[in-house]
């Protein structure tokens, strides 16, 4: 081997391990996005959430050095990255304005960061810390109006805390069994919906904590919902998205997601709804037809969280294998892919 073809290799080896981030990829057909998401390399973009900011220029997520990253929609280059809390976080939101950016941990606290400061605003607390991954501050939501903060323990048993987002003061505190697992906020802003492992969907108003409503759903655990008002979906245990109309009390569609729903986002102006689930596969569906938009191999192992981007045209998934995956919603056509450091 001459010396001039071994440097070769020993410089496209380096590039290959020490590239920032993985580029923007052509669109590609359904067969040639499964076979090159099986044949990809582990990544360290994101752990378990991504979400897109309210005007859809950037997407924030949890890095496996448990960082929060902000990065740029279009070509995904890291424009920001935010130190995270000391525990395992698996929860992010937005706030309205997009100035603000939440995060919950397992070690029990909410933290509220500034965006364009690149530093934290403020630290929420009153839940326990635990030990398990999604113990602690397991869901954070700010309110339509961006004026309060909703944060969820789903272990060892529901505890759902409304804090006001200037000065941190807690306005509301609902304690109940059994454990809670999401959370989402009426667009009206006086009432929360929860669900838990009962299969149970609740509403409670806001700011006084009156449980209003109870639905039944399913008789496996729910651990996440979306809400697209009059509609609300959820999903859990079963391989059932279930999307039901809780102020007529019926439920309009059940989709089989083939394993179970860790994900559910409903798509800003349209009759579309994703799931992602433990079996890897990205899933949309038409709410007022029925029938399935497409199916996509979306990470190789567990697909763990899908969001809508705000104009509807994109969707933004993250999984097991650590990479994050940009979907064009008129295709289903994998368009952005970031591996990480």
């Amino acid at each position: 081997m001459t010396l001039r073809l071994l440097s070769l290799l020993i410089g496209v080896s380096l590039w290959f391990f020490l590239a920032p981030a993985c580029p923007s990829v052509q669109a590609q057909s359904p067969e040639a996005s499964e076979v090159s998401i099986q044949s990809a390399p582990p990544g360290t973009a994101a752990t378990n959430v991504v979400t897109f900011s309210p005007d859809g220029s950037q997407i924030a997520a949890v890095n496996k050095a448990n960082e929060i990253t902000i990065r740029d929609v279009e070509t995904g280059r890291l424009m920001t990255t935010l130190p995270g809390q000391d525990g395992y976080m698996s929860t992010l939101d937005w706030s309205p304005d997009g100035t603000l950016l939440a995060s919950g941990s397992n070690d029990g606290t909410v933290q509220i960061w500034d965006v364009a400061a690149e530093t934290k605003r403020r630290t929420l607390t009153g839940f326990e810390p635990l030990d398990r991954a999604y113990g602690g501050a397991g869901d954070v939501e700010f309110s339509p109006d961006g004026r309060h903060i909703a944060g969820l323990q789903s272990q060892p048993s529901g505890r759902l805390i409304v804090w006001r987002v200037d000065g941190g003061t807690e306005v509301l505190r609902v304690d109940r069994p059994p454990e809670t697992y999401d959370l989402g906020w009426k667009p009206t802003g006086d009432a929360i919906y929860m669900v838990d492992e009962d299969g149970v969907l609740t509403t409670w108003s806001v700011p006084d904590g009156q449980r209003s409503a109870r639905w039944s759903l399913s008789d496996q655990k729910l651990v996440n919902m979306d809400a697209a008002p009059p509609l609300v979906a959820v999903g859990g245990g079963s391989d059932t998205l279930i999307v039901t109309n809780p102020d007529r009390d019926t439920v309009q569609w059940r989709f089989h997601q083939g394993d179970f729903v860790n994900e559910i986002a409903f798509v800003p102006g349209g009759p579309l709804i994703a799931s992602a689930g433990g079996d890897g596969f990205l899933k949309v569906w038409n709410i007022e037809t029925g029938k399935q938009r497409f199916s996509r191999f979306a990470h190789d192992g567990i697909a763990y969280f899908v969001n809508a981007s705000p104009n509807g045209d994109r969707l933004a998934t993250v999984g097991s294998d650590n990479y994050i995956r940009l979907w064009d919603l008129a295709t289903g056509e994998l368009v952005l892919q970031i591996r990480g450091r």
